[in-house]
């Protein structure tokens, strides 16, 4: 009886030193930091939207700022699309591993009442601006892109018929087609937006932006 209880503690102890040596030879995978573009600003970029981003930064993996609480997700665009630029909830993307402090994007949602008509705006080289035909208003250029679409809100200040998006953007391309790309991820998240706000049906934003109109 002695002799097995020993055996048992000595089969038992062997047991554990071969579990903890097991452990210490194959070190834990460390998940890598950051979020795919599929991922970011609470997965607002459709498949479109994130291969442009990816395609364009070149890079796999992004981030926000750095507290979750200010992280960009539709519903928190909506309940401050009527607060002071300095306190709306943007989507900002980072470059995981830049420690420039500029953002790869930056895109805002605030109430308006009022938009410019395409045909009024003036400047830009014909590669260099583009129109689209959607929303109420929408135009983009090598910097950035803006997106008008109609949705009914209220604030402090009264009462909104359109939401504005505004996207300004270091991502650069030679390919001649940066005003598209720039647009398909401002579309993108601004369905989003529509959605959250209960006006996707008076937005009227398509899947995906159409050909571009080029000014002369």
């Amino acid at each position: 009886m002695i002799m097995n209880h020993k055996g048992s503690i000595i089969t038992l102890c062997s047991a554990v030193l071969i579990g903890a040596l097991a452990s210490c030879s194959s070190p834990k995978t460390e998940e890598p930091s950051g979020l795919p573009a599929s991922r970011i600003c609470d997965s607002a970029f459709d498949s479109a939207a994130s291969n442009v981003l990816t395609r364009l930064s070149k890079k796999a993996r992004y981030e926000e700022l750095p507290d979750k609480a200010d992280w960009f997700t539709p519903d928190r665009a909506v309940k401050s699309l009527h607060k002071s630029a300095s306190e709306r909830t943007d989507c900002l993307v980072y470059a995981v591993g830049d420690e420039s402090g500029t953002p790869l994007l930056d895109i805002s949602f605030e109430g308006v009442n009022r938009y410019p008509k395409a045909e009024d705006q003036s400047g830009g080289s014909s590669r260099d601006q583009a129109d689209f035909v959607m929303g109420e208003f929408a135009t983009a250029s090598e910097i950035g892109a803006t997106l008008i679409f109609s949705c009914h809100t209220s604030g402090e200040e009264g009462r909104f018929r359109f939401i504005k998006a505004g996207m300004y953007s270091t991502l650069r391309s030679s390919n001649g087609e940066l005003a598209r790309d720039l647009m398909t991820i401002l579309n993108s998240i601004s369905r989003k937006v529509a959605h959250a706000a209960d006006c996707a049906d008076s937005a009227e934003l398509p899947s995906s932006p159409p050909e571009p109109r080029y000014r002369t």
